[in-house]
């Protein structure tokens, strides 16, 4: 399947509506919304409770950390 891009206005309208669990297509995206710090603390935490976006993230986004 190929990578469909979506703007940071699209990702930021599924984080802000009804919560609902990130498709593993859309992780690279909302974790560099996350990095650019457009995501709430308390959506990143809702994120976070995915252990394997978790984990996604970690290996990624979290060298060296």
């Amino acid at each position: 399947m190929p990578k469909r891009k979506m703007s940071n206005k699209q990702l930021i309208k599924i984080i802000k509506d009804d919560f609902q669990e990130p498709y593993k297509h859309e992780w690279e995206q909302i974790a560099e919304c996350i990095v650019t710090d457009q995501v709430p603390a308390s959506d990143i935490a809702k994120f976070f409770q995915n252990k394997a976006f978790y984990k996604f993230y970690k290996k990624n986004y979290m060298r060296g950390r």
